[in-house]
């Protein structure tokens, strides 16, 4: 593609099998189309290494389980490691000691 801002060009050569609805990602340097639909559902995966390139059909190297279309792509690397556990709460600090009850109450007066 051109340069943002500019006229879109084409930059590479078409597909092998010409495919719509299908899912694009980026993996090191390649480009990968996978599944899609030409009419029939395709479980084929083509990658692109250089701009201006050719893609190349994986059948061989990659391919689907299945035959989908319609489908999104995400690539992952892995999830950065985890930081260490925090350390536990300090206790909370010494509180006062609670007021001493108050004394009791006297007895009743005895009946005359």
């Amino acid at each position: 593609l051109g340069d943002v801002g500019g006229e879109w060009t084409i930059e590479a050569k078409a597909l092998n099998e010409a495919r719509r609805s299908f899912g694009l990602a980026v993996f090191g340097s390649k480009l990968f189309a996978v599944g899609g639909t030409d009419g029939r559902i395709l479980a084929s995966v083509e990658t692109l290494s250089d701009v201006g390139g050719a893609w190349s059909l994986e059948a061989n190297y990659v391919r689907a389980t299945k035959a989908r279309y319609g489908i999104g792509l995400a690539v992952s690397t892995g999830l950065p490691p985890r930081p260490p556990p925090s350390p536990p709460p300090s206790p909370p600090p010494p509180t006062s000691p609670l007021p001493s009850p108050p004394p009791p109450l006297p007895p009743p007066p005895s009946p005359p």
